[in-house]
């Protein structure tokens, strides 16, 4: 593993394990220790694998993966800086019991055992401190939890003071977890939130009540989670706000600065200071939009440095009386990501039985259920981006039928419905229409996290889209082959995701998703063929372009079956009926949808709940 030399003595003094450390017991530490730099999806080490060294997270976020029983790995957790990993093989067998990996650049501290060793003897406060997470991680296994996963301390600024306290919303989401939330300031929580805890907020007047209110928390919290919400100061506070920001630092998971959409230039000019100035946290930083309900987050504003562009929305309506009242689905998501928790949605490509996607989604949508992340591929992705807007069902419906399906009388005529896709197809009118029915016209500006599949022709690799324009990602996805030449964009020949990818699974897996639903349309073929049906000599209507589309169909049905190990739960709407060009029938296959999401409502509600207690 590439050594870097010492590892930073300030970074390594705030880690967990050097709580409390007289200066030469600190001084040993950092003497022995090794500083390691590695780059993001590297594996640090694997599960079974001999262990001769212990590992203190300097900077960056890893994530923890354990495999049982044969099963596909599933992550444990997620560990950020100050905590540490890596000692219970230095004490057991020596073989490693899970396996983690870099989810950004990180930055370690490597301990070798002939140095831990010592370092257990020469330090009676670093062997209490190992003795304390040990037995926090005993204790976690004989309740059946795992250790902690999700973010353990986050910080929340406002840019402007009207914007909403977010963490009363979190904490009356938070019982879904079953763990402890300490919640440090903010807008006081209900104090019968299960597993809520309220600490008052520090005083303002007070140099170190910050972080003695943020070492108070996290010993309350255990395990647990810490969210803590800091007022909006006035101008004159700026710089001292920015000294306590740089002494909590290392003890922060992510900062979350709320900003208001319709006011970015003004709010990022007012916490840039404070990233800026506390610049090792300003690289764990997100951007949480306060945007009206109905609205897109978008914005042209520039980032001060080191701001990342990561963002999340925190939506919001006005009720009569003028209270901010925040958006449930994105107080969920934004619970999930504390608590390290990701639910995706995988949609399958399939033509016009991809309106069954939209049932699917109406019956999610009554019965409140929230996904972290959504993949699409072909007409899944073009459902998938208004599901991912946040649109009610009806009007990605209305949409989507202006794009695609062909007037009425077109329909009637042979070969009518193949004509029209055609002539739109080549034509370019999709595109017009899109843009008018999408109210995201980029990724960044979706609601829920995105993701869209294509093929490039040239080097044969999936490729997929998380970035820029929504509409062109869609046209890329939706590109079959047998209507229109592929699309040329920076150097690839990009057609039909469904080719490769008819079920995204792996986008939510590589993606960190503890559970993927998924909306299958094509495992089942269509029972005839050109006017054939099973034991027939010849099919009397099966030109090229029809034996093509079949051979579609059964290339995307064989990598439907295939994608199915990766899938929790499984949803197949009885759509085989249809053929891929059948958009006529949209409402037919809509319905077909909707019964097949009210079936499988319990099962979902089911898994998720088990990912959210794991």
């Amino acid at each position: 593993m590439p050594a870097t030399g010492a590892p930073d003595p300030a970074l390594l003094a705030a880690s967990a394990l050097a709580r409390g450390l007289e200066a030469d017991e600190l001084e040993l530490l950092a003497r022995r220790a090794r500083g390691v730099t590695l780059a993001a999806a590297t594996v640090v080490c694997r599960q079974g694998d001999l262990a001769a060294s212990l590992f203190v997270v300097l900077r960056g976020k890893l994530v923890v993966e354990h495999a049982a029983n044969g099963r596909r790995a599933r992550a444990l957790g997620e560990l950020g800086p100050g905590e540490h990993f890596g000692e219970m093989a230095l004490f057991g067998d020596g073989r490693r019991t899970a396996t983690v990996t870099c989810a950004t650049d990180v930055v370690l501290a490597e301990l070798a055992r002939a140095d831990f060793e010592e370092l257990i003897a020469r330090s009676p406060r670093f062997a209490a401190n190992l003795g304390r997470a040990l037995g926090a991680r005993l204790a976690a296994a004989n309740q059946g939890r795992s250790a902690r996963r999700g973010l353990g301390v986050v910080l929340v600024v406002h840019a402007h003071a009207s914007t909403p306290s977010l963490a009363p919303a979190i904490a009356g989401e938070w019982s879904r977890f079953g763990r402890t939330l300490v919640v440090v300031g903010g807008e006081r929580p209900g104090v019968h939130s299960p597993g809520v805890i309220a600490l008052d907020a520090p005083k303002h007047d007070d140099p170190s009540a910050l972080e003695r209110a943020v070492d108070t928390a996290r010993i309350e919290a255990g395990l647990g989670h810490v969210l803590v919400e800091l007022p909006r100061l006035a101008r004159e506070n700026e710089l001292q706000r920015a000294e306590e920001l740089l002494r909590i630092g290392a003890r922060v998971d992510e900062l979350w600065c709320v900003l208001r959409v319709e006011a970015a230039e003004q709010d990022l000019a007012s916490v840039a200071p404070l990233v800026r100035r506390a610049r090792e946290l300003g690289l764990r930083a997100r951007i949480v939009w306060r945007v009206e309900r109905g609205r897109i987050h978008g914005t042209n504003a520039r980032f001060p440095a080191p701001l990342e562009v990561a963002t999340a929305t925190a939506s919001w309506e006005r009720d009569p009386s003028q209270h901010d009242a925040l958006q449930r689905s994105d107080v969920v998501r934004l619970a999930r990501r504390i608590a390290g928790v990701s639910i995706g949605l995988a949609l399958a490509g399939g033509g016009a039985r991809g309106f069954a996607h939209l049932g699917v989604w109406k019956a999610f949508q009554e019965c409140g259920i929230v996904f972290d992340r959504i993949a699409g591929t072909s007409f899944g992705a073009l459902v998938g981006a208004f599901v991912a807007e946040g649109a009610q069902w009806q009007i990605a419906h209305d949409g989507i039928s202006k794009a695609v399906v062909p007037p009425e009388w077109l329909a009637r005529v042979p070969g009518g419905r193949r004509m029209h896709l055609l002539r739109r197809a080549r034509s370019g009118g999709w595109r017009e229409q899109l843009h008018v029915a999408l109210q995201a016209r980029t990724f960044e500006e979706q609601r829920t996290p995105f993701s869209t599949v294509t093929i490039d022709l040239l080097s044969g690799a999936q490729v997929v889209r998380e970035s820029g324009d929504v509409t062109e990602a869609i046209l890329e996805s939706v590109n079959l082959p047998l209507f229109a030449p592929p699309i040329w964009r920076e150097g690839r020949a990009l057609v039909d995701g469904g080719i490769v990818s008819s079920m995204p699974t792996d986008v939510l897996e590589s993606r960190g998703c503890d559970r993927i639903v998924a909306v299958d349309i094509m495992s089942t073929l269509t029972p005839s063929f050109g006017g054939a049906v099973p034991g027939a000599t010849r099919a009397p209507k099966a030109g090229a372009l029809e034996t093509m589309l079949r051979v579609h169909e059964v290339q995307q049905h064989h990598l439907a079956l295939a994608r199915k190990a990766l899938i929790d739960v499984n949803i197949a709407p009885d759509v085989a009926r249809f053929h891929l060009t059948d958009f006529h029938a949209r409402d037919t296959i809509v319905e077909a949808g909707e019964r097949a999401g009210r079936a499988a409502i319990e099962a979902v509600e089911r898994c998720i709940t088990e990912a959210e207690r794991g």
